[in-house]
């Protein structure tokens, strides 16, 4: 009887531990962050070479990747904060199109710093440790 009791313990810290390490939001999601910082260097990368094209395709990628973030966040209850810092993203990013349309690269660039401001407040509340 101890035997089982001890085997059921260790079965159930196990699964436990497993599922600690799963991410929380999913593949897709897990997906995204990737895709985020890769568009965040490809347009660093774009205004270091003054690219206009590619620091543009850059700029809409983020768009679309925060607008699916924001429509995650919005799906779930009680995730009000990420919702809106994933809004914030993409009003930021949104206001950046916007700016390249002029060829107004520099002031993109300040927009993609503030939307970067929202990932640490969100990853502090809800990515795992």
């Amino acid at each position: 009887m101890k035997r089982t009791i001890l085997i059921l313990i260790a079965l159930v810290l196990a699964v436990g531990i497993a599922y600690a390490q799963k991410a929380p939001q999913g593949d897709e999601y897990k997906q995204w962050m990737q895709d985020v910082n890769r568009n965040n260097r490809a347009f660093t990368d774009a205004y270091n070479d003054m690219n206009m094209s590619d620091a543009t395709g850059a700029i809409d990628a983020l768009v679309d990747l925060y607008t699916k973030m924001e429509a995650h966040w919005a799906a779930q209850e009680e995730k009000d904060d990420a919702v809106g810092w994933s809004a914030m993203a993409k009003e930021a990013m949104t206001e950046a199109q916007q700016k390249m349309r002029l060829n107004d690269i520099a002031y993109s660039l300040n927009l993609l710093e503030k939307s970067q401001t929202t990932c640490q407040p969100c990853h502090e509340a809800y990515r795992p440790q």
